[in-house]
């Protein structure tokens, strides 16, 4: 018997909702759309939300939005001089006043202003720091460091001074009701007291609940037995039985032959052909996928023996135990498909690069990822999960 013929592969858990977005839940998300050379936004049918009017797209990102446990696309656009954000489909900023604008990413609704070499802040709708900085760091306690020839001092938001421009390293830590700034510069150490702004909302922390569970011995010896029984009433079929797992209802069988395919033993069929040389399996919510490897080439399959892909990749990759993405490999190139079979059909198309992925978090257990990707031109997209290039940089 060939060992290696029964090697199993063990595939990252995509524990995954099986679920098929609904049309409306798709078409809130927004995406940047270049049509007749100019830039504007549009949901994931490619419909225009917000007109192609704008010479350039600056940014794009989707930024988190920790109240809304959520992501929201934002983007920053530019006409000659004139400068517009979005965030969704609604315009937050717009202005001539500055030479550029950056998203801050981990910021909800927060901008940076730069101007003439310095730097100012637009936050939560309004201007709140003039374009006077040098540099501004975001710091604990929902504070500001900001630097002016090398000096650094910490303002709010609305820029009041908790620490005046006059230090060379500041430090701070929370201390009960209160948050303690240290600075410090030639002249030694100083301390000032900050209200600790996190006390005026509700921390919100993981909830621990422990259980005491006791473990029902009889019943786990009542279901090893029966599983026993079950692979020993197919050894006359198959040479090799491996149990995945005592939940599951799939048997890793083998032929004389030794290859393999899977049985499930509550349907009592073989649901995937002894045909592979190995096969893995990832069960989510509900779902199993099974990585299926022939003559060195890799495919994917779901429990209807369906082929989410044909075996003939180099190299299978699940994205991570959430946004359902299955990245795969041949002659060095990269291409993904969605394990939803039922909701989009498999983009076969095959990219040089893949530089970023991300996802919208829906609510609801609902996401959808967007991907940008490089093709073996050069050219640059964002590609949905449903398989869409929204469009080409250049």
């Amino acid at each position: 018997m060939h060992a290696k013929k029964n090697i199993f592969i063990k595939l990252l858990v995509i524990a995954s909702i099986s679920i098929v977005l609904p049309a409306s839940a798709q078409n809130h998300l927004l995406i940047p759309y270049k049509k007749a050379n100019h830039w504007g936004l549009c949901d994931t049918s490619s419909k225009m939300i917000v007109p192609a009017t704008f010479d350039s797209l600056c940014q794009f990102y989707l930024v988190d939005n920790y109240k809304a446990h959520c992501k929201v696309p934002c983007a920053v656009f530019s006409n000659g001089k004139t400068i517009t954000v979005y965030k969704e489909n609604k315009m937050v900023l717009q202005s001539n006043q500055y030479d550029s604008v950056k998203i801050v990413t981990y910021k909800n609704d927060t901008y940076l202003l730069y101007k003439n070499g310095l730097v100012g802040l637009h936050k939560d709708g309004k201007k709140r720091l003039d374009c006077m900085y040098e540099k501004i760091y975001f710091e604990s306690n929902d504070r500001l460091e900001v630097v002016i020839n090398n000096l650094h001092g910490i303002v709010t938001a609305q820029n009041k001074i908790i620490v005046p421009l006059a230090y060379s390293t500041i430090s701070g830590e929370e201390v009960g009701e209160s948050y303690i700034w240290i600075a410090k510069n030639k002249s030694g150490k100083f301390t000032f007291t900050d209200k600790n702004v996190n006390k005026d909302y509700p921390v919100l922390s993981a909830m621990t609940i422990t259980k005491n569970e006791t473990y029902n011995v009889d019943s786990f010896e009542k279901q090893k037995k029966y599983l026993l029984e079950i692979k020993n009433n197919l050894q006359e079929k198959y040479s090799v039985i491996t149990m995945i797992d005592w939940e599951s209802p799939y048997l890793n069988v083998a032929n004389a032959d030794t290859l393999m395919g899977i049985f499930d033993y509550k349907q009592w069929k073989e649901i995937i052909p002894t045909i592979y040389d190995s096969i893995g399996i990832s069960e989510g919510k509900g779902e199993a996928y099974f990585m299926v490897a022939k003559d060195g080439k890799l495919g994917m399959r779901n429990a209807n023996n369906e082929a989410l892909l044909q075996t003939a990749y180099d190299f299978l990759y699940p994205s991570d135990n959430y946004n359902r993405i299955l990245f795969y490999y041949q002659n060095n190139l990269i291409g993904f498909c969605s394990l939803q079979a039922n909701a989009y059909p498999t983009n076969h198309k095959l990219y040089h690069k893949i530089v970023y992925f991300d996802k919208y978090n829906l609510g609801n257990a609902l996401t959808f990822g967007i991907l940008a990707a490089i093709d073996q031109q050069g050219n640059f997209y964002f590609v949905g999960e449903n398989g869409k290039e929204y469009f080409s940089k250049y």
